[in-house]
């Protein structure tokens, strides 16, 4: 099925032991004032059997989804595979516990009706607001090749994947998730598709709700866990021209100072100290050193 105004859109929601949140998620899609031509719910490998009972029920009350379940492999793996399965010009990408606005389909395609036929885009993108606080998190505007630095910040543009409606073909050409990345992989699909070529487009106005957990990947204890994963993206940012040089040692450093924190909270000095060391290489040094991904092992 098309939306109103001729674009086909498939919805891809990976779900790992939040199948609670899905009615809510599947139901914001089932009330967009656009109708989307499919919703594929990704189960990756969840321990319980929520996400397949909330499935098979909203599937009993006509909602069109198709549910796929695999062994766990990521939220990488499991947003590549919805990828491969959907049949839509373009995909939006839909976490669990997170909602969308009613119009938040209608608002992107009108985005997308704007669109130069021949300029090269990979999709458009709005603000969201978090659903706990009811903050707006709003980025700028933006139509063409935004200043990378920018990626994810206050008056920049959004590094999360929920964020965008993407063209299928242009993800697929840049082969969609880095299945090796389990912190900034969003991130990392948007550069590539930036260093790619294509152009984005969007604006400040909020079209979804963002539910950010307290036991999400980036709040748990494994302060020295997030620090080699996010640093992983980082050394893959450098070595491959994705952000320019200034900037990965300038977010290089805000992970360390974050988890220097962190070590200082749970008490573990010996990770201060090696952090305190690291941090104060020259920078060449330590920039070398993430990219190539042997920045340093702690026992």
């Amino acid at each position: 099925m098309a939306t109103s105004l001729g674009f086909s859109v498939s919805v891809v929601i990976p779900t790992y032991n939040d199948g609670e949140y899905l009615t809510i998620s599947v139901g914001s899609v089932l009330a967009q004032s656009c109708p989307v031509k499919e919703i594929i719910v990704v189960d990756d490998g969840s321990e319980t059997p929520l996400a397949g009972e909330a499935v098979e029920k909203l599937c009993s009350e006509g909602a069109p989804i198709k549910y796929i379940r695999q062994e766990n492999a990521g939220p990488s793996a499991a947003r590549n595979r919805g990828l491969r399965e959907a049949e839509g010009d373009y995909v939006a990408f839909l976490d669990a516990d997170d909602s969308w606005f009613e119009d938040f389909v209608l608002y992107k395609c009108k985005m997308l009706e704007s669109l130069p036929v021949a300029e090269k885009y990979a999709g458009v993108f709005n603000s969201f607001v978090v659903s706990d606080s009811g903050e707006v998190r709003a980025f700028s505007e933006v139509d063409g090749y935004p200043d990378r630095s920018m990626i994810g910040k206050e008056n920049g543009f959004p590094g999360g994947a929920p964020a965008y409606l993407f063209n299928r073909k242009a993800l697929l050409s840049v082969s969609g998730f880095d299945e090796e990345l389990v912190i900034n992989e969003d991130f990392d699909l948007i550069l590539r598709l930036l260093h790619a070529g294509y152009k984005i487009r969007g604006d400040s106005r909020p079209a979804f709700s963002r539910n950010i957990r307290s036991g999400s990947l980036t709040r748990t204890a494994d302060f020295d866990g997030v620090l080699k994963k996010t640093l992983a993206f980082l050394g893959k940012a450098g070595a491959e021209s994705l952000l320019p040089a200034n900037e990965v040692k300038a977010r290089t450093k805000l992970a360390f100072l974050s988890a220097i924190k962190q070590a200082l909270l749970a008490g573990r000095f010996t990770y201060v100290l090696s952090y305190c060391f690291l941090i104060m290489c020259p920078s060449k040094l330590l920039l070398s050193a993430v990219r190539k991904g042997r920045l340093y092992d702690i026992k």
